[in-house]
């Protein structure tokens, strides 16, 4: 498979590509082919996005699992019975379900909260965009003509120290970064605890986040593009240093 522009048309990059290939070509090349099924924890913020964003759309979505006893013949003919009604649809149990909808109940009795959300004009907009010369694209959550683009996380630990360094280094600032570029607009987060007691957070992007981010997805494409050139997208973690590893003890050690 030969990766140029011509690929890039039909398979633009995105946020989610493009910090694959922040660790490796070889990384990009796995994202690409091999989709992994969603964990429990993507499920669950899925659920959250469907919950507070487009409460309409939850039956097309999720299915709540009957509570059967599929060892015994009658709990198998439910179960199959069940499934064949489920057409793709994410699974979730009972108490999955009603854990989340107190959640987003707790979260949208905030009237701060909630008009954010509300005044959203748009959910799930794609965009598209050139950056260097790449096609990119994505969707946002929730943007608000001429004023906000909108991102809703999820996360075990919605603390601000821990917030700031997680979102750090799932690269949200090239995320957040992107956003600013496609829309011209700030970012807000909401973020939201998925563990008790359930803590939320409606934050504003600092411009100095927005700039980093773009700094770093303008390296990263020019990177993408030298890797194009030279056809290395076999190549492993070496190919994103500026010298080659040679092991040595951890700076931390004196």
């Amino acid at each position: 498979m030969k990766i140029d522009l011509d690929f890039l048309r039909d398979r633009p990059l995105s946020y989610s590509s493009i910090k694959e290939f922040a660790k490796s070509p070889k990384h990009y090349v796995y994202y690409v082919h091999n989709r992994s099924a969603p964990s429990k924890a993507m499920e669950l913020g899925t659920l959250m996005h469907t919950l507070l964003m487009y409460p309409d759309k939850l039956s097309e979505q999720f299915l709540v699992t009957p509570d059967v006893d599929r060892r015994t013949k009658a709990g198998k003919e439910q179960w199959e019975e069940f499934m064949a009604q489920a057409n793709g649809k994410t699974l979730i149990s009972q108490d999955e379900m009603t854990e989340a909808v107190g959640i987003s109940d707790s979260i949208l009795s905030n009237w701060k909260v909630r008009n954010t959300i509300m005044e959203c004009n748009s959910f799930e907009q794609e965009f598209k965009i050139d950056i260097t010369g790449l096609p990119f694209r994505g969707f946002v959550d929730g943007v608000k003509n001429k004023e906000y683009v909108l991102e809703i996380k999820t996360i075990n630990d919605a603390s601000p120290a821990n917030v700031t360094r997680e979102f750090y280094n799932r690269k949200y600032h090239i995320q957040a970064g992107l956003y600013n570029l496609a829309h011209g607009l700030p970012v807000k987060y909401l973020i939201v605890e998925t563990k008790a007691p359930y803590n939320y957070m409606l934050v504003d992007v600092a411009d100095q986040y927005l700039k980093k981010g773009q700094e770093e997805l303008y390296e990263l494409a020019d990177k993408f593009t030298t890797c194009m050139d030279l056809d290395a997208f076999n190549a492993g973690y070496g190919f994103m240093e500026e010298s080659e590893f040679i092991l040595d003890l951890p700076s931390w050690v004196k």
